[in-house]
C-alpha cells in the first residue's frame, strides 16, 4: 500500500513539475543584455530583440548580425536557440533578431494557427508590404 502511495505521490509530482515549466515557458522577461525596439512602419508595429555586447560604446562602429528567425518561429526562440548573442557578447558585435510578421497581429504567434513568415517574395508572407513603405529604417542604439 505504502508503495502504491509513493508511486501515485511521485507521478502527481511529476506532473505538477511538468505544468509548472509549461507556464514558465509562455512568460519570459526579457534576457539581461538585451533590449526590445518597437518600430512603426505603416499600420504595422515591427519588433526585436536586440542584444548589446557588453563593452558597447556608442562612440564606436560594432559590427551587426541580423538574425531571422524560421517560417513559424520568433525573435526570441532564435536567440534561446542559436547561441549568437554569447557569440557577440565574446566578440564585441550587436545581433538583431526582428520579429516577421503574422496573419493575426493581435494573437501571438503559432506555427499552426497564425504562423510568422518574412516578406521574402515568395507569396507566402503573412501580411503585404506596400512598395512605398519597403524601406530600409536606421537604428540608433543609445546605451
Amino acid at each position: 500500500m505504502i508503495k502504491k502511495l509513493l508511486i501515485v505521490f511521485f507521478a502527481l509530482l511529476s506532473i505538477g513539475i511538468v505544468f509548472l515549466q509549461v507556464g514558465k515557458a509562455r512568460v519570459q522577461p526579457i534576457p539581461s543584455g538585451h533590449v526590445e525596439l518597437k518600430i512603426p512602419m505603416g499600420d504595422l508595429e515591427r519588433r526585436c530583440l536586440v542584444h548589446l555586447p557588453p563593452e558597447y560604446d556608442k562612440t564606436k562602429l560594432v559590427p551587426l548580425v541580423i538574425m531571422l528567425h524560421g517560417m513559424g518561429g520568433t525573435g526570441a526562440n532564435a536567440m534561446r536557440e542559436t547561441g549568437w548573442s554569447a557569440k557577440a557578447g565574446l566578440e564585441g558585435f550587436i545581433v538583431v533578431y526582428p520579429e516577421a510578421t503574422r496573419p493575426n497581429a493581435d494573437k501571438p504567434p503559432s506555427l499552426r494557427s497564425n504562423a510568422q513568415s518574412w516578406n521574402d517574395g515568395s507569396g507566402r508572407q503573412a501580411v503585404s508590404i506596400p512598395p512605398s513603405e519597403r524601406s530600409m529604417t536606421w537604428l540608433s542604439f543609445e546605451s
